[in-house]
């Protein structure tokens, strides 16, 4: 480490930081954004909140300035983690160390506080998980309306209907989901919905857990009701295996998991092979 670097933050204006805390605070509440924590895409660089039902409502653009183990009494600079590479932090300081250590929470605080001044950030943001805070800038805080929250071209905001590929199998209008046939198809068409529109891969995980449990509890009365029993365990089987390609790590610099467009794409495709396998034999395809 250079010996110009200091490990003590140089004094910046506290009392507009906290100001600025206060109307983002403010905003998030007014834009019921404050019921749940925020999903963070990395690698794009945003941060987003949703409403009580789960509605995206406030998006802001993010950098990662740091991160601080309350265990450890670390504090390490965004810029030197092993996960900034093609992700959303801020570039290296002159004059900043890329680890302090020892360093109390509020030596933290005053680091975050410098980092976002340094790096042109309107608002300072702490986001928590167990003994770790890390601390983003945010820039160009909005309200969303109706528009669409990732860039294509894969992604589309939720409920507006995909247009597939040329090299997408054709869809075809699904049974009633009071069938056994109907109730899988809706359940696969939901996780290939969250594929398309939600950010973080934590979630998604979940779902296809989630959706692969639901086909299991219910399996008796699917197949009671006509559902083929080897199918039906192919299709709960190939969901746990797909939440397993998703990985799991311990917290560091970046909250959640990152699931890039390939990712998904390859996700999406093996769900509309297992859909397609659901469908009435015979069943004619259209475009979607």
């Amino acid at each position: 480490m250079a010996t110009d670097r200091t490990m003590t933050p140089p004094q910046s204006d506290i009392a507009h930081w906290q100001a600025q805390q206060e109307g983002l605070t403010q905003q998030l509440e007014r834009w019921g954004a404050t019921h749940s924590g925020p999903q963070i895409d990395w690698r794009r660089g945003f941060v987003l909140w949703r409403d009580t039902e789960g509605e995206p409502v406030v998006r802001a653009s993010a950098k990662a300035l740091c991160s601080y183990d309350r265990d450890d009494d670390t504090l390490l600079m965004a810029w030197a983690s092993d996960e900034s590479q093609g992700n959303a932090v801020i570039d290296a300081l002159d004059h900043a160390p890329d680890i302090v250590e020892p360093c109390d929470e509020a030596t933290a605080w005053r680091w975050a506080i410098y980092l976002a001044e340094q790096s042109g950030a309107s608002y300072l943001y702490r986001y928590a998980s167990g003994s770790y805070l890390v601390f983003l800038g945010l820039w160009q805080v909005d309200s969303l309306v109706e528009e669409d929250l990732i860039p294509p071209p894969a992604r589309r905001t939720r409920g507006e209907r995909h247009p597939e590929s040329a090299n997408e199998l054709a869809l075809t209008e699904a049974p009633s989901k009071e069938t056994p046939h109907g109730f899988v198809i809706e359940l696969l068409d939901e996780l290939r919905e969250l594929l398309r529109t939600e950010p973080d891969a934590a979630v998604i995980r979940r779902a296809f857990l989630n959706h692969a449990h639901a086909f299991q509890v219910n399996s008796q009365a699917l197949v009671a009701d006509g559902a083929d029993p080897a199918r039906l365990h192919e299709s709960e089987q190939l969901l746990r295996d797909l939440a397993e390609t998703f990985g799991q790590r311990r917290f560091g610099l970046l909250p959640a998991p990152f699931l890039d467009d390939n990712k998904r794409e390859t996700l999406h495709h093996q769900l509309l092979i297992q859909r397609q396998a659901w469908l009435p034999a015979g069943a004619a395809t259209s475009e979607s």
